[in-house]
């Protein structure tokens, strides 16, 4: 799968990996608004590329 073939909770999961990669000590607050914090263009940036598969989460 694509990106863009994933639902909702697939890129929240992909962005609060992000989150956690940039940032040690991140909250749950912040886990818990990762929609928010990280855009779907950043998501794009970063896993742009990338083949998912179901296992993936």
């Amino acid at each position: 799968m694509k990106l863009d073939e994933l639902n909702r909770e697939q890129k929240i999961i992909l962005k609060q990996t992000l989150l956690s990669k940039d940032d040690e000590d991140v909250s749950y607050y912040e886990l818990s608004i990762a929609d928010d914090l990280v855009s779907d263009e950043e998501l794009e940036n970063f896993y742009g590329d990338t083949d998912f598969t179901e296992d993936d989460f």
